[in-house]
């Protein structure tokens, strides 16, 4: 018997079971469900996996959403530098793709626990409550990449300020008709905080904010490509269109296309990420990009200096930059 099953026969969640394991206030009902089921099996935690985790197994888990986009194994690449050196290994994890579940990320932390890593990496998409109120119970040092989620040290990326020089540097070559086809607010950081940064861009250059040219999306296959036909059939032409990630861009320059319209001449596209197939795609794609491998690396460092119990560990942030390609004008 396990967490999992405890959680089942007790109508809860395991995040729920975990805060009544290691005495975290629940609602009174809650806990009432777990204690009865804990009585009735007899079931004891086991301590010593938990005590097994403070020995030294120089081994440090990752948790990404995917391995296929470059992001994700430049982030794995600057860590990999970083930590080897040191003498660590890493084990690394995937959810499934971009349509994270609760119990997906749980299960991991669960996962790790049994291999008595020392400490863990997590790159999110969606952070729920339910995984925010488990992670809280949870024993080992984390760092989050991307976002920040409970006051753990975190990797962040300037998202909001790339997607405002994004739209200044479209309003400097003359554009003022600026499309958006990005990410769900859903999904903070990629979604909410590259919107907004757009609308900004848009405010600050004296531009009328028209929500009717923003259309948002999630991460699924081809996403780009339908989104870039709803857009054009309820907007219409625009000079250019600032997509939210390179692989939403492939997608919208395969549609203009498609239907008539020629990338740059009639319409400008950017993205932002600098995927790899960008500097090589039809055009090529301006796009912004961020430093993946340093990410890495400071991830890397800053889970080294927790688990030495250095708790004045600061945010950093990873600056951007704008490459230059063939598909503005």
């Amino acid at each position: 018997m396990n967490i999992n099953d405890i959680a089942k026969m007790a109508g809860v969640s395991k995040a729920t079971v975990s805060r009544v394991l290691n005495g975290i206030k629940v609602k009174p009902e809650y806990k009432e469900k777990v204690d009865r089921v804990l009585l009735e099996t007899g079931y004891k935690p086991n301590r010593l996996a938990r005590e097994l985790v403070s020995k030294k197994t120089k081994l440090i888990g990752v948790i990404l959403p995917s391995l296929k986009p470059n992001v994700y194994s430049y982030i794995v690449e600057g860590m990999a530098k970083v930590l080897q050196d040191k003498g660590y290994s890493l084990i690394i994890t995937t959810c499934d793709e971009f349509n994270v579940k609760e119990d997906d990320v749980i299960d991991l932390l669960d996962f790790f626990i049994d291999r008595h890593v020392e400490g863990i990496v997590y790159v999110p998409n969606i952070i729920t409550e339910e995984t925010k109120a488990y992670i809280d119970t949870y024993q080992l040092p984390m760092v989050t990449i991307g976002e920040k989620i409970n006051g753990l040290p975190a990797v962040l990326f300037d998202d909001y300020n790339a997607s405002k020089s994004i739209v200044d540097y479209l309003v400097k070559l003359g554009h003022e008709s600026i499309g958006y086809i990005g990410i769900k607010d859903e999904y903070h950081s990629v979604g909410y905080l590259r919107r907004l940064g757009y609308m900004n861009g848009l405010k600050e250059a004296g531009i009328e904010i028209d929500e009717s040219m923003m259309v948002t999306t999630g991460f699924e296959k081809n996403n780009g490509y339908v989104a870039a036909k709803d857009f054009i059939k309820s907007v219409g032409q625009v000079t250019a269109i600032f997509a939210g990630y390179d692989r939403m861009a492939y997608g919208i320059i395969n549609y203009l296309t498609k239907v008539g319209y020629k990338v740059p001449e009639d319409i400008s596209v950017i993205g932002i990420d600098d995927d790899d197939v960008s500097a090589y795609f039809t055009p090529s794609l301006t796009s912004v990009s961020f430093d993946y491998v340093k990410t890495g690396q400071v991830a890397a460092n800053m889970i080294i200096d927790f688990i030495k119990e250095n708790l004045d560990i600061k945010d950093q942030v990873i600056d951007f930059k704008i490459i230059e390609r063939n598909s503005v004008i």
